[in-house]
């Protein structure tokens, strides 16, 4: 990588073809070196943020074989570090390698379905695009479940999940907004399918949603999800019609 710094200051034009080889090597050795050097954890976080900086600079160069190795990247990333999840040991909640994994997952692969989105031309890019965005969405949501069912008493966690929920449709209304990227901002949509679905699973556990601070966390669903409503109307963004009357009868349910 130091050679390709080099050649790349000094003899950029004339030496393209090897300034790219020395990084690529570099690239490769790296990735390689990175399990040597940290847990499975760990070294499945780096290979997502490696994978998402690889894209990013295919795109740069527009040359589609680090674009596609960075993507494969992400890929490989969540499929090394899904079996750790299993072995949880941490006795901090949120602050461990499991929810800062997740997280750097779930960054990595919104990163890299905004940049297809935004920036590429290829055929199929919107289809991409909004694959890593699920990609990334699952991680985000998987991380916080986690950390929920280990860390939060049993009778609190369908609580700690809507307000999770809650605070995923803020993220995505607000990141979406302000990127802009419409499909980002429709995540926040699809909260509303799922929060009915915990209002059922909360109802079969408890017999009643304000059960153990459920009145607070679903005043705070209740409130987001409207506020979301009332700025895209305000901003005249087409909404589909049941993320209207399917809050209000979640209203109603709760």
């Amino acid at each position: 990588i130091v050679l390709a710094q080099v050649l790349w200051r000094h003899a950029a034009s004339s030496m393209r073809t090897l300034t790219e080889s020395f990084l690529a090597l570099g690239v490769v050795f790296a990735t390689l070196a990175v399990p040597l050097a940290l847990d499975g954890k760990w070294a499945a976080a780096v290979w997502a943020v490696e994978g998402a900086g690889l894209y990013w600079v295919g795109q740069l160069q527009t040359r589609r074989l680090p674009q596609i190795f960075g993507a494969l990247l992400q890929v490989g990333a969540g499929v090394a570090f899904l079996p750790e999840l299993f072995y949880y040991q941490s006795n901090w909640p949120w602050l461990n390698s499991d929810y800062v994994g997740c997280v750097l997952l779930a960054g990595a692969g919104i990163f890299v379905g905004y940049r297809a989105h935004s920036y590429s031309v290829w055929a199929h890019a919107q289809l991409f695009s909004r694959f890593m965005l699920l990609w990334g969405t699952f991680w985000w949501l998987l991380g916080g479940y986690n950390q929920i069912d280990h860390h939060v008493d049993y009778t609190y966690q369908i609580a700690m999940v809507v307000g999770y929920l809650s605070l995923t449709a803020l993220l995505a209304e607000w990141a979406g907004a302000r990127f802009p990227w419409r499909d980002g901002r429709n995540v926040a949509l699809a909260v509303l399918p799922v929060l009915a679905f915990v209002f059922l699973i909360g109802f079969e556990k408890y017999h009643h949603p304000f059960a153990h601070v459920g009145w607070l966390s679903w005043i705070i669903a209740l409130v987001t999800w409207y506020m979301i409503l009332y700025r895209r109307d305000n901003e005249r963004i087409n909404t589909p019609s049941w993320t209207h009357y399917g809050g209000v009868w979640l209203v109603g349910l709760i």
